[in-house]
């Protein structure tokens, strides 16, 4: 691991959350704490880069030392943390999401972010299992979600969002359904972050645009970042940083495109390769 850190100085530290920061039962432990508020004493500008909506990051999140800003939903928004205010948006159209609405079934499961909020349809948090959805899954969504009647005229009466996820049942069909969408809805970005979940945002929506802000916000260079992640959503960002780090416990394609693999997000991973990090760098300071 050493090779990787000899002779470079890094500036920007981007993270996925769920699978990667955060264990399966969306903790923080403390060894990746520590790592990243001694990252962030350091001067290396710590940027949580997730699929999340703003509405549902992780309370733990908001207590950690150092940080000031998060890329969220896919990178269709970057918020500045300690104000909760917006600096940053790629929102989908009234036209698109027309689009978007018209090539699912109506029985699709809906949910869709704007500012702070996600609204999902009440059909999904009454019935979960229609849509092939764990219990789990289906209280962090009624924990973090707001419920509409009819999601689809919900969305049809106001004029742009975020992001608009699909929930759908999983299977070999994802990466053509994919295609499918980008072929016939112009100007949309497709990812998905777990099985059984499209998530949609406009055209250079991605993680690496929320990336693209904070290289310029910051006059940082790409060599000078480096991204952590585990799902496909984080694909262009691992490809984007100068040092691209994929989790143990990463999609395959993700492992592959990485130029580090790191211990899974049960094992600290994270802190395992900070840790390495600050023995053999000396990161510059940030203004």
């Amino acid at each position: 691991m050493k090779k990787h850190f000899e002779n470079k100085t890094f500036r920007l530290l981007a993270l996925d959350l769920d699978g990667t920061v955060l264990t399966n039962d969306k903790r923080i432990t403390k060894p990746v704490r520590d790592a990243l508020e001694k990252a962030a004493s350091m001067g290396i500008i710590v940027l949580p880069a997730s699929g999340r909506p703003f509405s549902s990051l992780p309370d733990e999140l908001f207590t950690l030392t150092g940080l000031n800003y998060v890329i969220t939903s896919n990178g269709a928004a970057v918020y500045h943390l300690g104000r909760r205010e917006k600096c940053y948006e790629r929102c989908l159209q009234r036209e698109t999401i027309d689009q978007i609405l018209s090539f699912f079934p109506d029985y699709a499961g809906i949910e869709a972010s704007m500012d702070d909020i996600t609204y999902i349809d009440r059909s999904v948090l009454e019935m979960p299992e229609h849509f092939h959805l764990s219990e789990r899954t289906a209280s962090y969504l009624r924990a973090t979600r707001t419920g509409v009647d009819d999601i689809r005229t919900f969305l049809q009466k106001r004029c742009a969002f975020d992001c608009i996820d699909i929930i759908y049942p999983s299977g070999n069909e994802e990466a053509e359904l994919m295609q499918k969408l980008t072929r016939t809805i112009p100007g949309i970005y497709v990812t998905s972050s777990v099985p059984g979940l499209l998530e949609i945002s406009r055209a250079r929506g991605g993680k690496c645009e929320g990336l693209m802000w904070a290289q310029e916000q910051f006059s940082i260079l790409p060599e000078e970042m480096i991204s952590f992640g585990d799902g496909f959503n984080d694909l262009e960002m691992i490809r984007h940083a100068g040092l691209g780090v994929a989790m143990e416990n990463g999609h395959p394609l993700l492992k592959e495109a990485a130029d580090l693999i790191a211990p899974s997000n049960e094992e600290d991973g994270v802190a395992v390769v900070l840790e390495e990090l600050f023995r053999n760098a000396a990161p510059a300071d940030n203004p």
